[in-house]
């Protein structure tokens, strides 16, 4: 329901001797002129450019004496104004909105409910590997040709050998074998659970949605040598960007789930049925295309055997949502990225990635600026991956999830 309402100046008139009260209605004293937009959809943006009318140059002042948390409201200071927000997973349901203009001491009033819809919808095909061959919504993606899928035991088990890497990472080291089907491109929730843990360095499994088989978003757990981590990154040919890494605190997951919402998604973990954790949310732009399982390794010719056995796929009961605040890019910040504050992860390896107008200034070069103090000749280099024993970022206090990739070949 959209309302108007409009408060007029009162004037206090003496005609004969009489007192009346006159009350200015007049459109021209200030009024909206912009229809609000009242459906909205979980993760998607939401925008409405209130808009009104006045008087000549008189000041027109926007408020908005009510609005849901999920909104941010800008006054233009020109008699126009942004409402700008992206409803989250717990804000399904009704908000009501007030609007209030200022004109001259005139007061007129806008009142709207926004009506925020889910929009998750089922996508693909719920298998609990119980048959016993692959169905045919499957397709198996085996870039290096070495691995084996299996069926057991009302489980798939994708089995891929030590000694060479079967990453999913970017350019060349794009080999990691995944099981995948079509999907549309909505607004989703699926959720994996896996009877295998990886307990060695960088054996991998997780959930991908792909666009294509170059560009996609991996959401997964890997061992680092010292523990379990949960991990998110965005691949597009030969760029990488990482969204999260972090450490799991407490018992080993054997769930993973996907929230897709617009551009919006959000990771979550669980040891349990109901014990579902958020590991992030961010937002990251992709036309799903596929989404599936995979497994993995790295490090090298050190890269160890792993087995990842998927329990089940399905899609995820979504009547129970994580509370989580979706953040917008600053609309005036052009190069701003919600997921990383702009920031891409350089491809040291890659020549796309090299400036050939930036070159060397020997002017640059400071031949004084040689302190010995500031040499560690212990200092190893920053995509080295850490040893075994080193601490983890929770135990040293830093926070450089953003700054952090699983190694590159050997």
């Amino acid at each position: 329901m959209i309302s108007t309402t409009q408060l007029g100046v009162c004037l206090a008139l003496v005609p004969l001797g009489a007192m009346m009260v006159a009350c200015s209605d007049s459109d021209d004293d200030g009024d909206f002129t912009s229809s609000p937009l009242t459906i909205a959809f979980v993760g998607e943006e939401y925008a409405y450019t209130v808009t009104t009318k006045g008087k000549g140059d008189v000041p027109r002042i926007l408020t908005s004496p009510a609005l849901p948390r999920w909104l941010t409201f800008t006054d233009h200071g020109d008699g126009s104004a942004l409402l700008r927000g992206v409803p989250g997973p717990k804000d399904a349901g009704l908000h009501p909105v007030e609007l209030r203009l200022e004109v001259a001491g005139r007061s007129s009033s806008q009142g709207f409910d926004i009506d925020v819809q889910s929009g998750f919808t089922e996508v693909g095909v719920d298998d609990e590997f119980e048959d016993d061959e692959l169905q045919k919504h499957w397709r198996f993606f085996d870039p290096r040709g070495t691995s084996e899928l299996t069926i057991a035991d009302g489980t798939i088990q994708i089995s891929i050998p030590g000694g060479v890497p079967h990453d999913l990472w970017r350019g060349n080291e794009n080999q990691a074998p995944r099981l995948l089907q079509s999907v549309e491109n909505k607004n989703f929730g699926v959720e994996a659970r896996f009877l295998s843990v990886p307990e060695k360095r960088f054996q991998i499994q997780g959930i991908v949605a792909q666009e294509a088989d170059d560009k996609f978003v991996r959401l997964d757990m890997h061992h680092d040598g010292v523990s379990v981590r949960v991990y998110a990154a965005y691949i597009d040919g030969n760029i990488a960007r990482v969204r999260m890494n972090e450490s799991i605190k407490g018992e080993i997951p054997d769930r993973l789930r996907v929230l897709r919402t617009g551009d919006f998604w959000t990771l979550q973990y669980s040891a349990g049925e109901d014990d579902w954790k958020v590991a992030s949310a961010f937002s990251q732009p992709l036309e799903v295309n596929e989404i599936g399982v995979f497994a993995g390794n790295a490090h090298g010719v050190d890269s160890p055997a792993f087995t990842a056995i998927i329990d089940y796929f399905r899609n995820a009961d979504v009547s129970d949502l994580p509370d989580v605040d979706f953040t917008l890019p600053d609309p005036d910040d052009e190069k701003g990225d919600p997921g990383d504050g702009g920031k891409q992860r350089p491809d040291d390896d890659s020549k796309d990635d090299a400036d050939p107008d930036d070159d060397a200034d020997p002017d640059d070069a400071d031949p004084d600026d040689t302190d010995p103090d500031d040499t560690d000749p212990d200092d190893t280099d920053e995509d080295e991956p850490p040893a075994p024993d080193a601490p983890t970022n929770e135990e040293t206090g830093d926070d450089d999830s953003d700054d952090e990739e699983l190694p590159e070949d050997d």
